[in-house]
């Protein structure tokens, strides 16, 4: 048996600021029209990963971001988001 295809970048375990990231994005020329979604299981419990504002919480490994098409399936970002994605510091 076969898994299903991983849909997105592995953010591995990063502080991810989905509106900064998605306006830094756009401001290198990548549309995304259907923004980002951030999917995977977050690590609540240690007082030390909650998020500051405009933060999601600290993603465990395997966290996956990604946008998604007119359908509202799940689809990769251009292979241009990757290196603004690793470079993300969230303000």
């Amino acid at each position: 048996m076969t898994s299903a295809p991983q849909v997105g970048i592995d953010v591995e375990g990063r502080r991810i600021a989905l509106a900064q990231l998605q306006a830094e994005l756009e401001a290198a020329g990548i549309a995304l029209p259907r923004g980002l979604t951030l999917s995977g299981p977050a690590e609540p419990h240690d007082p030390m990963l909650m998020p500051t504002p405009n933060e999601v919480p600290v993603q465990a490994a395997g966290s996956r971001l990604y946008t998604i098409d007119d359908q509202g399936n799940p689809i990769d970002l251009p292979p241009e988001a990757a290196a603004i994605v690793e470079a993300h510091v969230p303000a």
